[in-house]
């Protein structure tokens, strides 16, 4: 599989160019460093695999299987573990708004006591 010299200077640009939004993004805080660190991981792949479109030949033969097939299997678990990755953020973001939640709750149902004058 040969790639011309102008697409991975192309995909090369594009991935330099995908770091540099991506450190943008850290500094205006609009991306946490730790969901950075994925997409620097996606940049850094797609650089490999493009300018060295050979280890995916290399891939290939070891777990012989076609080229397309290949591909679409490493995009495929990429994806998976992306999917898993930010299910675990949500369930852990779910489990802290269910404690906040309360916390309010019972925080309200104090105030509530407090502002009550005594029966008695």
């Amino acid at each position: 599989m040969e790639i011309a010299i102008h697409l991975r200077i192309m995909i090369g640009f594009l991935c330099f160019s995908l770091v540099g939004i991506i450190i943008e993004l850290i500094r205006q805080n609009r991306l946490k460093e730790h969901y950075a660190i994925i997409w620097l991981l996606t940049a850094m792949s797609i650089f490999v695999f493009g300018i060295w479109p050979d280890l995916l030949n290399l891939i290939s033969r070891v777990v012989r299987l076609h080229h397309l097939t290949t591909l679409f299997l490493v995009s495929f678990i990429f994806l998976l573990a992306i999917v898993l990755h930010f299910t675990l953020v949500i369930s852990q973001l779910f489990d802290r708004n269910r404690r906040l939640t309360q916390e309010v709750a019972w925080l309200r149902f104090e105030m509530e006591q407090l502002r009550q004058p005594d029966n008695g």
